[in-house]
């Protein structure tokens, strides 16, 4: 039911939701990062945002990507926070620096909107350079070796 419920979105025929938030919440409380992001979308599906937004911070304090990355997301939308754009943009750069590819996009979009200054849009279209760069790495590796999928980068 645990992995079901992740790689399934919480869909899956063979899911139990009560279970999998329990032992996500057990694994989540022994401080594992993968744990806490998880437990923290299982939360935001439910719309339960204070809850996600707490199971994000606690991964993202142990550097996790899909975690960091998601809590940024909860900055810029103010769900379960309140909205703050410098700390979203806080966010994406931590979770850019550590190859979450999602990061570098939305990061790369938002200094493209000049709120950060001239420089920073000129940082961003090189960022979305870059970024066509990493996408195309990505591609050979899943052509050489057969599709794979890293939460850490694409969660």
């Amino acid at each position: 039911y645990l992995s079901d419920f992740d790689m399934q979105g919480g869909c899956s025929p063979y899911t139990d939701s009560g279970k999998a938030k329990y032992w996500y919440t057990k694994a989540h409380e022994k401080g594992c990062p993968q744990a806490s992001y998880i437990l923290g979308r299982i939360h935001y599906q439910a719309r339960e945002y204070k809850l996600a937004f707490s199971a994000f911070l606690k991964g993202a304090d142990k550097d996790y990507p899909p975690a960091v990355y998601r809590l940024a997301k909860m900055y810029q939308r103010g769900e379960g926070v309140t909205r703050n754009l410098s700390e979203y943009k806080r966010l994406l750069e931590a979770a850019r620096s550590k190859g979450h590819i999602f990061a570098k996009r939305d990061l790369a979009r938002l200094l493209l909107t000049g709120k950060f200054g001239i420089t920073s849009m000129v940082r961003g279209a090189m960022m979305l350079l870059g970024l066509w760069s990493d996408l195309a790495l990505l591609i050979g590796r899943a052509v050489r070796r057969g599709p794979t999928f890293d939460e850490r980068v694409l969660a």
